[in-house]
């Protein structure tokens, strides 16, 4: 009897499952044939053909181009002009004073000498001055304004650009003024002794013999020494000291 049990429940079991199998494929059936109409189903796979897959890669490869695309050099064409920034000159006078600035009126900064060469830089906007500075350090002289007439220039002057007197016509002072001492006769053929107002030392180089005069607060003046037996003289102005053949020391 429980044998039997047995057989019908394992009966029922399969039939259970066969039917199941049998409904699943009606269903599965039915449903790839509504599916399609219904908007339903597998992706279709779009193969690019040979031209898109080479309108890809050039599009690809334009846009890694623009990515990294290097800077363009401009080439910047120099446009034609009537300056020039520096010329040479040569003072062609004895004595030429360098002031501060383009004018007779600015402080005297220095004197320059016949033969002594400069770097010019600058014109004044009449013309008639000429901004110079050295050419090397040791040129005893810095940046300064010259009449143009005593210099011989390499070049035409009027394609100078024209300069201002600027800062540098404030950055010396104006020396102060020495009271009037009454010297008298003077020295006009130099004195062998110091007189009031005459200290103006009239020197003779042991190298070359050369005259040479100092002025009061000149750098070599305090270690000038004068000895009338080898012909050094004192003189009281620069004009006494010149129409005797000494000329001024460049320091």
């Amino acid at each position: 009897m429980e044998r039997d049990r047995r057989t019908i429940v394992s009966l029922v079991i399969v039939g259970g499952i066969l039917v199941f199998l049998v409904v699943a494929c009606i269903v599965f059936y039915g449903w790839t044939l509504i599916a399609p109409r219904l908007g339903f189903g597998p992706p279709t796979a779009t193969v690019l053909s040979p031209p898109n897959i080479l309108n890809v890669y050039t599009l690809a490869m334009t846009e890694t181009a623009r990515a990294y695309r290097m800077p363009t050099a401009t080439l910047a064409v120099p446009s034609a002009t009537t300056t020039v920034e520096v010329l040479t000159a040569c003072v062609n006078v004895p004595i030429l004073k360098v002031r501060s600035g383009p004018g007779g009126g600015y402080t005297i900064t220095g004197e320059i000498f016949a033969g002594d060469c400069f770097l010019v830089d600058g014109r004044s906007t009449d013309n008639t001055w000429i901004r110079i500075r050295p050419v090397s350090m040791d040129a005893g002289v810095g940046q300064g304004w010259v009449t143009l007439a005593s210099l011989s220039i390499e070049g035409e002057p009027l394609r100078l650009p024209v300069q201002e007197a600027g800062l540098e016509a404030e950055l010396y002072r104006t020396p102060t003024p020495v009271p009037t001492i009454d010297i008298g006769e003077g020295c006009p053929q130099g004195c062998t002794q110091p007189r009031p107002g005459c200290e103006i030392k009239g020197n003779i180089s042991s190298a070359d013999g050369e005259k040479i005069y100092h002025l009061p607060g000149w750098e070599m003046y305090a270690d000038i020494g004068i000895d009338p037996e080898q012909g050094e003289r004192w003189f009281c102005t620069e004009e006494e000291a010149v129409a005797n053949g000494w000329r001024p020391s460049r320091r």
